[in-house]
């Protein structure tokens, strides 16, 4: 687990925003050995390799950011490491601070291989049949990473849980009172995960006001939780938010979510959304179009697998001007829509797309360019339109829209979160 040739193959697969290494003894009496172990590379919490925090055992000199320090053996390394008592070396790491202080220039975590870290530390010594409490211990572990973070200043500026293993327990700590400062600047947070997020979100609005950039998905097909309170608690986080640019909302099965619900907080941030994606969603009344066009400055606009009724197609064709929209992304059939509006908002979109490509071509192709043409007396390609018209015709057989010529993403000065180098100020909003 903890040889530098299992943590090299580790990092060629999964790119760790940040990974702390346990070693647990004692369940029982919830005692554990807390070695923070982390290495920030040039990139700043892209990727995060296990060494030693401030070699406490290690003899004579040692660059603590450029060393890594492997076991061959994980016995060995227990070894050495339970030559102190356990409480003796949490007291010396929080007491006195690192050599260099690695958690102040935290950006992103990743809850996923944290806790997939604690299952593997924890699972040996828990009997088979306890999964249960490999879960709940592994939270519990989660919260003192995080205690520890707070303890070093760590400003978290993109959260991240991903992942069908997530539980419950594993994003309760996030809201703990003790690490509220860690999240309280959080502008970007990704929450795609079949869990419940329903006690989430109705404690982390009180934690971060802050965050920009909300993508957030819904899964509940036995409604063994109320898809309704869930809604709600999810909306009343994104209303307490500042500012909101982008926001992507997924719902695996729409018959038991409901769409306006959905659409409501759009009310409040339609000055300031750039980027508006729905995936698996049923658009079925007035109400939900115009909380959409009241979404004026939207530069993407995404319908991903959702069901739009030819009422909603005419009134989103009508009563709405978008003139920032550079790209628009349908991936719905339109034959299988009923009436000819399915098809007037594809080409709706179709010519949102090929203008702007249009515009790009124009602006690389200049006067010059021309007048040189003509002087050498090349004969015009008089199939050229024809090969752009079978262009648009093949794609049109996809079904499928998109601007390549456009990444809305890169355009965004929000979604900058992260310092580019060593000499970043790590108390800066980046």
């Amino acid at each position: 687990m903890c040889s530098q040739v299992s943590i090299a193959a580790e990092l060629t697969h999964v790119p760790l925003s940040i990974i702390f290494n346990f070693l647990h003894e004692e369940v029982d009496n919830h005692d554990s050995l807390l070695l923070p172990c982390i290495y920030v590379n040039k990139h700043w919490s892209e990727v995060a390799i296990p060494i030693l925090w401030q070699a406490p055992f290690q003899k004579g000199p040692i660059n603590p950011i450029y060393t890594l320090l492997s076991f061959a053996e994980e016995d060995k390394l227990k070894e050495v490491l339970l030559t102190r008592p356990h409480r003796a070396l949490k007291r010396r790491l929080l007491k006195k601070p690192p050599l260099f202080p690695y958690p102040r220039y935290i950006r992103q975590l990743d809850i996923v291989p944290l806790a997939q870290l604690c299952r593997n530390v924890l699972a040996p010594q828990v009997r088979p049949l306890a999964s249960k409490m490999v879960e709940i211990m592994s939270g519990w572990m989660i919260g003192k990473v995080l205690e520890v973070f707070n303890v070093y200043g760590a400003r978290i500026n993109c959260l991240r849980v991903e992942g069908d293993q997530v539980t419950e327990e594993h994003i309760t700590p996030i809201n703990n009172p003790t690490c509220r400062q860690v999240f309280a600047s959080t502008k970007k947070l990704i929450m795609n995960t079949k869990v419940s997020k329903e006690q989430f979100f109705k404690k982390f609005k009180d934690t971060c006001q802050q965050v920009g950039w909300i993508e957030c998905n819904f899964f509940n097909p036995d409604l063994t939780q109320n898809p309704a309170n869930e809604l709600e608690s999810f909306c009343s986080f994104v209303n307490a938010q500042k500012t909101v640019t982008c926001y992507r909302v997924h719902s695996f099965g729409s018959q038991y979510y409901d769409t306006p619900l959905l659409t409501a907080p759009l009310r409040k941030h339609a000055p300031t959304i750039r980027i508006l994606r729905f995936e698996h969603q049923a658009f079925r009344t007035k109400d939900v179009i115009s909380d959409i066009a009241s979404c004026r400055n939207v530069e993407c606009l995404s319908f991903i697998h959702c069901t739009l009724t030819d009422s909603c197609i005419e009134d989103l064709l009508i009563s709405t001007e978008f003139p920032n929209l550079v790209e628009v992304n349908i991936t719905t059939d339109p034959s299988s829509q009923c009436g000819d509006a399915s098809l007037k908002i594809w080409l709706w979109a179709d010519d949102i797309n090929m203008k702007y490509g249009d515009e790009s071509e124009e602006a690389e192709f200049t006067d010059d360019d021309e007048s040189e043409d003509e002087s050498k007396g090349e004969p015009k390609d008089e199939n050229a339109d024809n090969d752009d018209k079978n262009e648009v015709e093949s794609d049109r057989n996809l079904w499928h829209i998109y601007s390549e010529n456009v990444d809305i993403e890169s355009r965004m000065d929000d979604c900058d979160y992260y310092p580019s180098s060593y000499e970043s100020d790590p108390n800066s909003d980046v």
